[in-house]
């Protein structure tokens, strides 16, 4: 009986993923495809990536990881692919970002311990981080923060935000479009509409941001935590 209750649980949580989240007029939806032929030229031109180097790519990494006994993470491609996409598939650069990424997580447990949706579902529901429906015309991901007057100090700390942006940039990097080299693709706008709009394109940002995008003039995060719990087990 627990095992069927736990495969239709599955089935109606890739259902729901599937379909994305309803946002007024735009769809926010998790996408796992990596047969885009515009991403695909994308990731040729810029990141090396052929079928021939991505095969020795993870033939290599996984060579250097038997050498690191104390090492332990989980296997399978995929993970592998997260950190060899952002370095250009070069398995040196993409194991030393390995090293330093879990490195990190095990020193900083108050940022990182049980790092899921459901633990973070108060701040996601707050509203006061935003990942928007529309990608730019490059492909990327953007992620809204709002820390002015969205956010309320007493109900929401400074650490729980912290969690909540790094939940969505890891969901972000388990889209194989998103895991992009970042060096170079932060940049700083302050409240210079026209600079933020040359990055993030009209159509991809909200009207409040002096974009084009109409978001419902709702409370968004109960929506979008719910949506991020389909996807717990994808964080655990």
């Amino acid at each position: 009986m627990e095992s069927q209750k736990r495969q239709g649980t599955d089935h109606t949580a890739a259902k729901k993923i599937a379909e994305g989240l309803q946002l007024g007029a735009y769809v926010l939806k998790a996408d796992f495809d990596d047969d885009d032929e515009f991403f695909k030229e994308i990731a040729m031109k810029e990141l090396r990536e052929t079928p021939e180097v991505v095969e020795q790519a993870l033939k290599d990494i996984k060579e250097m990881l038997k050498g690191e006994p104390d090492l332990l993470l989980p296997d399978g491609d995929e993970i592998y692919q997260k950190f060899l996409r952002p370095c250009k598939w070069y398995p040196k650069s993409a194991f030393e970002l390995m090293k330093r990424f879990y490195k990190y997580k095990q020193n900083n447990p108050r940022y990182c311990d049980k790092l899921l949706p459901s633990t973070e579902k108060k701040v996601l529901s707050s509203g006061i981080v935003i990942p928007l429906p529309e990608r730019n015309a490059s492909g990327c991901r953007i992620v809204v923060v709002n820390c002015g007057k969205q956010w309320n100090t007493k109900l929401i700390s400074v650490d729980e935000i912290y969690r909540a942006v790094m939940l969505s940039l890891f969901a972000a990097i388990a889209e194989p479009k998103s895991q992009e080299k970042m060096r170079n693709r932060i940049h700083f706008h302050g409240t210079n509409r026209e600079s933020l709009i040359a990055y993030t394109g009209a159509k991809a940002t909200p009207v409040e941001f002096g974009g084009n995008m109409e978001l419902p003039d709702e409370p968004l995060g109960p929506k979008i935590a719910e949506y991020f719990c389909h996807f717990e087990k994808d964080f655990e």
